[in-house]
């Protein structure tokens, strides 16, 4: 919803700003904390269709649907259109992760979150197709709309930029280091400039409000630290942890069709593809055995937030090994009658692996809380207009409201995103702030996080603070599927 947010207010009152922050740093003129490309393309959904959870996960779907047809485009571009169709199929039908409350297929579970992850892979897959033209063509144009569309990637999330290094690196390669090279990235870099010039200079409206906002991403861009790469390259095994069962001491590799299918043709392709280049310095094999290290390698060395959703970058391109190999083996088994039985076998179990997946979370997914239902139980406790801190969550169903992320207050109150002395202290923040009703899950009172002790204390701090301002219980939800809510009532708050 934080992304929602912003997305509403620029589809309604066409300013690119998050009420939910309003007081830190500017956030409720111009939000800086996400990059814009996704929220804009909410607010458009927004704009045309109205508010509403559908609508908003509407750009996450279509960019679902996107990356498998720019998947199957780039894989019938690069080899044909048979590694192509496997490719997609792959990325649609492989049960990758150990997920007990999603099907597991990874572009799938993911193509339904209100996230900006999803835009990224197929923003990176455009850009690929027109490098992989402009390559083999000499046309510049098109390595110039290469860039504009890895500048989209990056605006979209900053590891969009990744492929960059992949395109030089190739670009070289592929050249032989002569003048047509340079050129080449000359015209992929002015692309890439032009896209991300419009965000400058919305950041250099307001450049101080940029810099208070981004300490909310402290620790992120420790990039002079030489130990902080080491560290993220150390623990990158984590952002993968669902393919294996989440616990790699004790992986759940079998019985698991999808994964052995996957790693299977993944593992043929690498093969195939150096076999290839020590015949002929192909583009396509190059790029293709080119891209999943390189780009795994940075974000591993770049990233320190290991979270699941970045597996997406280079998904399309394990995609695509995948079905380089299982095609490849499929030709080459023409005439072996007990391997091409073997491959049948092993489809046909990934296949049906998915289907029961699939299956399994639709039957659960029909029985879940509509999330309107949610929160018109919020809506019966907190008077319409109210002054309200929420949870975020429920921030689409609180809109007449005047309402504010409970976040917000920790961060007015947090001294690591202020200047020495500029920070409030917790009842300040509450103050300025200034609620009248607060929703708060049960989990947060008593919260504890021995891994990260600075942000116990701040919610130790915030719940006491809001028990002595905030002191009557007007209400609790309880549903069995959403976290146990209370609702407290405020007293006069007035600074």
């Amino acid at each position: 919803m934080e992304i929602a947010a912003p997305a509403f207010k620029l589809a309604t009152q066409g300013i690119y700003g998050n009420d939910l922050f309003a007081g830190f740093y500017g956030a409720e003129k111009h939000y800086y904390v996400f990059m814009p490309m996704y929220p804009i393309a909410v607010a458009l959904s927004f704009k045309v269709f109205g508010l509403g959870v559908a609508q908003a996960r509407l750009v996450s779907v279509l960019s679902g649907l996107a990356t498998v047809w720019l998947t199957y485009r780039l894989g019938k571009r690069l080899f044909d259109p048979a590694v192509g169709h496997a490719a997609a199929a792959a990325l649609c039908f492989t049960r990758l992760a150990i997920d007990p409350h999603r099907t597991g297929i990874t572009l799938l579970d993911l193509s339904r979150m209100i996230r900006f992850d999803v835009m990224v892979p197929a923003l990176v897959l455009g850009a690929c197709l027109c490098f992989v033209h402009g390559q083999t063509t000499g046309s510049r144009g098109a390595m110039f709309a290469s860039g504009l569309l890895v500048g989209f990637a990056t605006l979209a999330h900053v590891w969009g930029a990744f492929v960059l290094p992949l395109f030089v690196g190739v670009a070289i390669w592929h050249n032989r280091w002569r003048a047509q090279a340079w050129l080449q990235l000359a015209a992929l870099g002015a692309g890439v400039g032009l896209a991300l010039l419009p965000w400058v200079l919305y950041i250099a409206q307001a450049p101080g409000d940029f810099s208070g906002q981004m300490l909310r991403h402290q620790g992120r861009f420790d990039i002079l630290n030489p130990g902080w790469y080491w560290t993220n390259l150390l623990h990158e095994h984590w952002r993968f942890a669902r393919w294996v069962g989440g616990r790699f001491r004790q992986p759940i590799l079998w019985p698991r069709p999808g994964l052995l299918a996957f790693a299977l043709a993944v593992a043929l392709a690498n093969i195939q593809l150096l076999a290839s280049l020590r015949r002929a310095r192909q583009l396509a094999s190059g790029f293709l055995l080119a891209s999943v290290p390189v780009l795994a390698v940075l974000m591993g060395l770049l990233v320190n937030q290991k979270r699941y959703p970045y597996t997406l970058l280079v998904l399309p391109f394990l995609g695509l090994q995948a079905g380089l190999g299982l095609v490849t083996t499929w030709r080459w088994s023409a005439q072996r009658k007990l391997a091409r039985a073997l491959i049948v076998v092993l489809c046909a179990s990934t296949l049906l692996e998915a289907g029961v997946a699939v299956t399994r979370t639709l039957v659960a997914a029909a029985s879940v809380t509509p999330y309107a239902a949610v929160t018109a139980a919020i809506q019966r406790l907190i008077p319409k207009g109210s002054r309200a801190l929420i949870s975020q969550t429920y921030w689409m169903g609180l809109i007449d409201d005047t309402t504010r992320s409970v976040i917000l207050v920790h961060a007015l109150a947090d001294s690591r995103f202020h200047p020495p002395g500029g920070a409030l202290s917790m009842p300040q923040a509450f103050r300025q702030v200034r609620p009248e009703y607060v929703t708060l899950e049960d989990r947060f009172v008593g919260y504890e996080s021995p891994q990260n002790p600075a942000v116990e204390h701040l919610w130790s701090d915030f719940v006491r603070s809001m028990l002595s301002l905030c002191p009557t219980v007007v209400g609790r939800i309880d549903l069995p599927d959403y976290e146990p809510l209370t609702i407290y009532r405020c007293g006069d708050l007035a600074p």
